[in-house]
C-alpha cells in the first residue's frame, strides 16, 4: 500500500511538473513574431530543463521546389562547427526524422563521436533525440537534443507534448510573417505606386458602382486643385472642375465603359478653383464582379499641360518659322527687284549689302532663340565693316537696351540704309567723315539717333532714293514709329523714335503710309470701286514691291 502511494504521488508530480512547464513554454512563446527568435528562446530554456548539453532546430524550407533542413537556431554549437547549415531531406537521421515525421532517440553512442566540451572536462554524449514539429501532419521543423546522461521517460514524454504545442506556434508565427510580408510589399507597391504617380503628376479614382461612391487619392485632387481634407468627391462638386466644353464627351465615355466594359482615353480640361486651367490625360477600365458583372470603373488621370503647352508652343514655332522662312524670301525677292544701279557691279554690291544685312538680323535673333537682340550688336554688326584704325570716326554709346524681335529685321536694314548712304555720299565717304551713333529709352521709346560730321553737304531731293524710302516705310509703318531727316551743312542728322515693344499685327494703313513716306507716283490712277485692291504685308520691303508690281500693272487693268 505504501509503496502504490509512493508511485501514486511520483505520477502526480511527474504530472504536475509537465503540465507546468508546458504552460510555462506556452506563456513564453505566446505573442513571438519571429522564428529565430522562438527558436532560441526555445533551446535557452528547454535545452537545461531536460538536462541536455547541445541542442539545434532546423526549419524545412524550399528552394525552386525542393525541400531542405536549414539551421534556425542553435544552443551551445561551439562556433557552430558541429551543426550543418543546409541538409537535404534524407540525407541523414535528421533529415529522415523529417521524412517519417516521426521521434528518433539513440542510446548507444560510439566513442569517436564529437564530445561535448566543459570547462574542465569533455564527455561523450549518451543520447541524442531527434524530435519533428508537426502542424496538421506537416513538418514545420525538426529539433536535436544530445545529453551527456540518458533521457528520463518523463523527459521524452514532456519534449513529444511540447513539440506539438510548438508546431502550433511555428504555424502561428509562419502565418503572421507572411501576412507582414504581404502588407510590407503592399505597402512598398503603394509607396512605388504614389512615387510614380507623383513624378508623373498622376492620380488615380475607384468608382464603386453598387454604393455609387467615388474615391480619389492624394494625387488626382491635387490635379484638379482641391483641398484633400474637406472636397466631397460628388458629380456635382466635379463637374464644376471640368471645363463646361468637356463634360459631356466624359460622360458619354464613363456611360460606354458602364455598359459595355471597354477601356477608354480621352483628353479633357479641368478649371481649378483658383481659376487655373489644366490639361488632362485620363485612362478608365471596368472592373467586374465574380458573377461577370461590372462593379466598379477605376482609372488615373495625368495632368499634361506641360506637354499641351510644348506642343503649342512647338505649333508656334513651327508656323513662326515657316513665317520667318517666306518672309525672309520675299523680303529678298523684293531687295533683288527693287534695287536700282547704273551697272551689274553696283546693283551685286547693293543687294549683297541688304542681303547680308538681313542675315545679320537672324544671326542675332537666332543665337537668342528669336528672343530678340541688343541693339549695340546690331549696330555694332552694320557698322563694323567702316571701322578703321581712327576711332573717333565711328562712335557709339547707349544704355544696354533689348529689342523686340518684331523690330529687329526693320532696324538693321535701316541702320543698314543709314551706313550705306554715308559711305557713298555722306561723312564716310570722305576721310575727315565722321558717324556718331546713340540711343536712349524714355517714355517707353526707343530714341536713336545718327549724327554725321565732316562729310559733304548732300541734297535732300537726291537722297530720297530706295534706302531712304526703306527708312521711312520700316519705321514708320512697320515698328509705329517716326523718322526725321536734316540734311545740314556737315552731313545728315536722322532721328528714329519707335515704342520699345512694336504691334505684332499686320497694319491696315500700310498702302497709305507707303504712299505717304514720299514714294507716291505722278501717274497713280483711281481703279474704280468694284477693282480697288487692299495690299496688306507686315513687311515694308515687300510691300513696296507688291505695290510697285500693282502700279506697272494698272494700265492693263
Amino acid at each position: 500500500m505504501i509503496a502504490n502511494l509512493r508511485l501514486t504521488a511520483e505520477h502526480n508530480a511527474e504530472q504536475d511538473w509537465l503540465k507546468t512547464n508546458l504552460a510555462k513554454f506556452a506563456s513564453l512563446l505566446q505573442g513571438q513574431r519571429d522564428l529565430s527568435s522562438v527558436a532560441r528562446l526555445l533551446l535557452s530554456e528547454l535545452t537545461p530543463l531536460v538536462g541536455a548539453q547541445l541542442g539545434a532546430i532546423y526549419r524545412v524550407e524550399t528552394e525552386e521546389g525542393i525541400p531542405y533542413l536549414k539551421v534556425l537556431a542553435a544552443y551551445a554549437d561551439d562556433d557552430g562547427r558541429l551543426y550543418c547549415e543546409r541538409i537535404p531531406l534524407g540525407g541523414g537521421l535528421i533529415a529522415q526524422c523529417a521524412v517519417d515525421k516521426q521521434r528518433l532517440l539513440i542510446t548507444a553512442m560510439p566513442a569517436y563521436v564529437a564530445p561535448v566540451r566543459f570547462s574542465m572536462f569533455k564527455a561523450v554524449p549518451q543520447n541524442v533525440i531527434v524530435l519533428p514539429i508537426l502542424f496538421e501532419n506537416q513538418v514545420k521543423a525538426v529539433i536535436e537534443l544530445a545529453s551527456v546522461s540518458a533521457f528520463t521517460k518523463l523527459q521524452t514524454t514532456f519534449l513529444e507534448q511540447l513539440t506539438a504545442g510548438v508546431g502550433i506556434v511555428f504555424n502561428s508565427v509562419e502565418a503572421a510573417m507572411r501576412t507582414e510580408g504581404l502588407l510590407k510589399r503592399l505597402q512598398d507597391s503603394e509607396d512605388r505606386q504614389n512615387l510614380a504617380l507623383a513624378a508623373g503628376k498622376m492620380g488615380s479614382w475607384d468608382w464603386d458602382l453598387a454604393r455609387g461612391r467615388c474615391v480619389w487619392d492624394e494625387g488626382q485632387k491635387q490635379i484638379f486643385g482641391v483641398d484633400p481634407a474637406s472636397f466631397d468627391v460628388v458629380f456635382p462638386n466635379v463637374r464644376k472642375l471640368v471645363d463646361r466644353g468637356d463634360w459631356k464627351m466624359l460622360c458619354q465615355l464613363l456611360k460606354r465603359a458602364r455598359q459595355d466594359g471597354e477601356a477608354c482615353q480621352v483628353e479633357f480640361r479641368v478649371r481649378r478653383p483658383d481659376g487655373s486651367l489644366r490639361w488632362c490625360l485620363g485612362r478608365a477600365a471596368a472592373v467586374k464582379d465574380a458573377g461577370g458583372r461590372i462593379s466598379r470603373i477605376r482609372g488615373v488621370t495625368m495632368d499634361i499641360t506641360e506637354r499641351k503647352e510644348a506642343e503649342d508652343r512647338q505649333s508656334l514655332l513651327a508656323r513662326e518659322v515657316d513665317h520667318r522662312t517666306k518672309n525672309v524670301l520675299a523680303v529678298v525677292h523684293a531687295i533683288v527687284s527693287l534695287t536700282r544701279a547704273e551697272d551689274i557691279k553696283q546693283f551685286s554690291a547693293a543687294v549683297e549689302g541688304r542681303v547680308q544685312a538681313l542675315a545679320r538680323a537672324h544671326s542675332l535673333l537666332s543665337e537668342s532663340r528669336w528672343c530678340g537682340a541688343k541693339i549695340a550688336d546690331l549696330i555694332q554688326g552694320e557698322l563694323g565693316c567702316y571701322r578703321t584704325p581712327n576711332l573717333e570716326r565711328i562712335k557709339i554709346s547707349g544704355k544696354s537696351l533689348s529689342l523686340h524681335p518684331s523690330a529687329v529685321q526693320a532696324l538693321a536694314l535701316a541702320v543698314h540704309e543709314l551706313a550705306s548712304n554715308a559711305a557713298k555720299h555722306g561723312a564716310l565717304s570722305v576721310p575727315s567723315g565722321s558717324v556718331e551713333v546713340t540711343w536712349e529709352s524714355r517714355d517707353d521709346q526707343l530714341e536713336l539717333r545718327w549724327i554725321e560730321r565732316g562729310g559733304p553737304r548732300s541734297e535732300p531731293k537726291a537722297q530720297f532714293g530706295f534706302g531712304m524710302r526703306v527708312i521711312k516705310a520700316s519705321v514708320e509703318t512697320q515698328l509705329s514709329g517716326t523718322v526725321e531727316f536734316d540734311w545740314g551743312y556737315n552731313g545728315l542728322q536722322c532721328a528714329i523714335c519707335v515704342p520699345c515693344r512694336p504691334k505684332m499685327e499686320l497694319f491696315d494703313n500700310f498702302w497709305d503710309s507707303i504712299q505717304d513716306s514720299g514714294i507716291r507716283h505722278s501717274d497713280t490712277r483711281e481703279l474704280g470701286p468694284r477693282r480697288r485692291i487692299a495690299l496688306v504685308k507686315d513687311e515694308s520691303v515687300i510691300g513696296r514691291m507688291r505695290n510697285q508690281s500693282l502700279e506697272n500693272s494698272a494700265s492693263t487693268w
